[in-house]
């Protein structure tokens, strides 16, 4: 597994920590990419989220907050949404 950058600023980070996450299956590869990526209204909605029961997947808000960034596009997006269904259709075959 290649290495998880400490940053997110480009389409291959992005992709890194993407893969990281579909290797290992742990959420945690996001963790500190939301945190970095969050501001005081971020968190708010988090929040606000969680404590509606709507709260996001890691994984969406990893890719939600780079797509609001420019970093990656909804095209990128919805592939990356796709590699993880197919990864759990693999899984459960």
């Amino acid at each position: 597994m290649a290495s998880i950058p400490a940053i997110v600023e480009t389409g291959a980070h992005v992709e890194a920590v993407v893969n990281a996450f579909l290797s290992t299956g742990n959420t945690d590869v996001f963790t500190r990419h939301i945190e970095a990526m969050s501001d005081e209204d971020t968190r708010s909605s988090r929040a606000i989220m969680r404590g509606s029961e709507n709260e996001l997947t890691p994984m969406d808000e990893f890719l939600s907050m780079a797509l609001q960034r420019k970093i990656i596009t909804i095209d990128e997006v919805v592939n990356y949404a796709r590699r993880y269904s197919d990864s759990v259709k693999t899984a459960a075959a």
